[in-house]
């Protein structure tokens, strides 16, 4: 909230400078220094420089132009391709888009630029290990798994897996249209999605149906960056990506994970009536005597740069997870014949 009356105050300042009196020159000057603190203040703020300063205004605007230009070339590589599926682009802050400070976001969001043939997150891995002259480095993989209470046991008739997707998506990330894929070599669907967020995420959403057309699991295959990598080209003055907490607390991930929770074990169906299961011996089972629950499985790793770790500092952090539905019979529950 502080930060977005600060910047109303800075672009209603910038307005203002229209009307005053002094010279065309210096008018345009002015306003051109105005344009520049509005627009790179959350950088300068970051940094904790004056967000007046003209030459580190200078050095910003010059970094991002040059930065661009590399994004571009390395994206323009990286996807380049006869066969592509269209990113999922979450709409932008209106106050102060990051595209407008971060390069890396002002390609992904161009309309011309964001059409991918493959995970996305692999992509960025591929552009941050190409940062220049910065060393880059991926710490130690670190897993986890647990047992999950399942949120809801939806029902309802899906006219096919990617209309089903598309719903859940809409009902608990965001009311949009979205692009849906299927991989046949690895019977998946998958939704990529770019969240040009105060952390960058860049996300594959998967989607594993069984025989049944029931929800299997969930993946989600994430990468947080750090969208103030202007402060790379600052005369070393880099800021670490700055995460309060958890990363998976982070908006986009708590969504999705609501979402992997309350959907996984939904079951596309055109038949009434109570659910049940099939057993292997042929008897049926009510699912309302089922208890059913996710398996999550997590892996993480951390990108640093600098080449020494006691001087390492955090750049983006990729994220792995799987809900996996799982069913048990519950105690003392005698099945239906």
């Amino acid at each position: 909230m502080k930060r977005h009356l600060r910047l109303a105050a800075l672009a209603a300042a910038a307005l203002c400078l229209f009307s005053t009196g002094c010279s065309e020159m210096t008018r345009r000057t002015v306003q051109q220094t105005a344009a520049l603190e509005y627009r790179f203040y959350p950088v300068t703020d970051r940094l904790g420089a004056e967000p007046s300063d003209p030459m580190l205004l200078d050095r910003l605007s010059t970094s991002y132009d040059n930065m661009l230009a590399v994004r571009q070339e390395q994206f323009r590589s990286a996807l380049m391709a006869d066969l592509t599926e269209p990113l999922n682009l979450m709409p932008e802050d209106p106050v102060l888009p990051v595209s407008r400070f971060c390069p890396t976001a002002a390609v992904l969001m161009n309309s011309e630029a964001p059409a991918v043939n493959r995970n996305p997150v692999l992509v960025m891995r591929q552009v941050i290990a190409g940062l220049g002259e910065t060393k880059v480095t991926e710490g130690e993989t670190l897993r986890s798994e647990e047992k999950l209470p399942r949120a809801a046991n939806p029902e309802g008739d899906y006219l096919s897996p990617a209309r089903f997707i598309t719903e859940c998506l809409r009902k608990y990330y965001r009311d949009m249209s979205f692009q849906i894929g299927y991989s046949e070599n690895e019977d998946l669907y998958y939704a990529y999605i770019f969240d040009a967020c105060d952390p960058i995420c860049v996300m594959s959403v998967y989607f594993r149906f069984g025989k049944d057309n029931r929800l299997e699991a969930v993946g989600f295959d994430s990468l947080i960056y750090d969208a103030y990598e202007l402060t790379l080209a600052t005369g070393g003055d880099f800021v670490p990506l700055k995460l309060d907490g958890d990363p998976a607390q982070l908006p986009p991930f708590r969504a999705l994970r609501e979402m992997a929770l309350a959907m996984v074990g939904a079951k596309q169906t055109d038949l009434g009536g109570e659910a049940t299961l099939a057993r292997r011996d042929g008897s049926i089972v009510p699912l309302a005597v089922m208890v059913q629950q996710c398996r999550h499985e997590t892996e993480r790793q951390y990108y640093y740069a600098g080449e020494q770790r006691d001087d390492a500092r955090l750049l983006a952090v990729r994220m792995m997870d799987w809900f996996i539905w799982e069913e048990r019979e519950a105690a003392g529950t005698e099945p239906t014949a």
